[in-house]
């Protein structure tokens, strides 16, 4: 079946549903506007497109095209707004791009297409939003991007970008431009996902180095040596500061009080070292802070332990002694945030590495209910798990068990830590496939004064976020790795 699109200037087929493809007669009507997002369509682009030359918006995101992108549509030179994330497209990002200078927003999130992200795109001079991940192919230099000063929004996401040692990642090269958001995130094999999971190799440019407008920076999952602080900051508008899991390296320079508008900051999941500056505690309007999983040293301040804000120094070596008298204080995770070689009896158990048991280890089975609540099915008795919180938490159960929780989801600061079969999914079997527990970085559970000796562990999953019908929320897809 195909679809003929005609009738106005300004055509939103969105989210229909449609399961189609798209029809290459073309009528030559002055169309400004077409929007197909969120339906079935299928088969290629037709290159007819491109002779719609008062065209300023083409949205084809999240559906089922494939094959490369047609020649013509270098011809569409209104173009102010593409979006092709969501699809199968094969093929190179072609270099006719840069015929589209009218351009200001331009999104190929997980398209399939391979890279390298031609230089043409320098030529996009009106750009202020860009956002490319999942490129396929092998290593890619980082683009050409010094021409686009107009930009606010640049998204690099699950990308793997190994820069040279001689080149280590600057803690102030986020400095010029209008540029507003930055995000680098992860690679997994070819995992779909803004310059993202594009296997970029070059070093990142120096003309970053003027960015001092940005507020929002996303440097996350990019796995290189040698990255560390740069003790230089110039970005005192910077409001969100995301460098998870980047191998960074080295103490935190106490230059990061000059980022005074800061509200959210992650930089869990590296190697920095040392004290924690004091100097953060003069950063007023900041809410959240997530140092877990570092090698963080000395003693807890007491600004983050007294703190109401959600802080998370968990996994980190800190020494005592310690004035800690409950494992949860406040909103600040704490949780094995001690050094294996502690051995001050003031430092309570869950503070210590690997949990130790505090009292006699006589458990030998356990079963949790991620998410729900006590129920008892085939012989078992399963936990409750219903505490809402996670973004910076620990709590634990009669020493049996205990469940840690860190991070928050971005852009949704108050999305739900537990989820449920809220679309009435027809799911058979027990009832713990009901519920579940969700996380945006690391969830933990732990079995606490357990017997030693082998056990058996068994997940069980059940798609409950996604609906089974035809509506936008059924478009979801779900990768595990477990």
């Amino acid at each position: 079946m195909s679809l003929e699109i005609l009738l106005t200037c300004k055509n939103d087929l969105t989210r229909n549903y449609l399961d189609v493809s798209i029809r290459t007669s073309l009528a030559p009507i002055p169309l400004v506007s077409l929007s197909g997002l969120g339906n079935h369509l299928s088969g290629s682009i037709p290159k007819e497109i491109g002779d719609l030359a008062t065209l300023e918006e083409l949205v084809l995101e999240n559906n089922q095209l494939e094959g490369p992108l047609p020649e013509n549509l270098g011809n569409l030179r209104s173009l102010r707004r593409l979006r092709l994330d969501g699809n199968t497209f094969s093929g190179n990002i072609p270099n006719f791009i840069g015929s589209w200078t009218k351009l200001v927003r331009l999104d190929m999130q997980g398209s399939f297409m391979e890279g390298p992200i031609p230089s043409t795109i320098s030529l996009l001079t009106k750009l202020t939003d860009l956002r490319i991940t999942d490129l396929k192919g092998s290593p890619m230099d980082f683009p050409n991007l010094h021409n686009l000063m107009e930009m606010d929004k640049l998204r690099v996401e699950y990308g793997l970008m190994s820069l040279p040692k001689s080149n280590p990642m600057l803690f102030n090269f986020f400095l010029s431009y209008s540029l507003i958001k930055l995000r680098i995130y992860r690679t997994v094999c070819d995992m779909r996902s803004l310059l993202s999971a594009n296997n970029f190799t070059d070093t990142i440019p120096e003309t970053f180095g003027n960015m001092k407008n940005l507020t929002d920076v996303r440097w996350e999952h990019v796995f290189r040596e040698d990255t560390r602080f740069y003790r230089e900051v110039d970005q005192t508008k910077l409001e969100k500061l995301y460098m998870q899991g980047t191998s960074m390296e080295g103490p935190i320079p106490s230059t990061i009080s000059l980022l005074t508008n800061l509200t959210e900051s992650d930089l869990s999941f590296n190697r920095l070292r040392g004290q924690i500056p004091d100097t953060i505690d003069s950063l007023a309007d900041l809410e959240y802070l997530f140092l877990t999983n570092n090698s963080l040293s000395g003693t807890i301040p007491s600004w983050i332990s007294d703190s109401n804000q959600k802080f998370d120094v968990s996994y980190n070596n800190f020494t005592g002694p310690s004035s800690l008298t409950v494992c949860q204080q406040r909103a600040v995770n704490l949780v094995s945030s001690f050094s294996s070689s502690e051995s001050s009896a003031s430092v309570l158990w869950c503070l210590k590495k690997d949990l130790p048991c505090p009292g006699v280890a006589k458990h030998h089975s356990l079963f949790i209910n991620c998410g729900g609540d006590k129920i008892t099915t085939e012989g078992n008795e399963y936990q409750r798990d219903l505490d809402g919180s996670g973004a910076s938490h620990f709590s634990y159960y009669s020493e049996q068990w205990g469940y840690s929780s860190t991070g928050i989801f971005t852009g949704n600061e108050a999305a739900a830590y537990v989820a449920t079969n809220t679309f009435s999914l027809n799911i058979t079997g027990p009832e713990y496939f009901q519920s579940a527990r969700t996380s945006p970085v690391s969830p933990k559970y732990y079995g606490l004064c357990m017997r030693e000796g082998s056990y058996r562990v068994q997940l069980h999953f059940a798609e409950i976020m996604f609906s089974d019908d035809e509506t936008y929320s059924s478009l979801g897809r779900r990768i595990f790795d477990v």
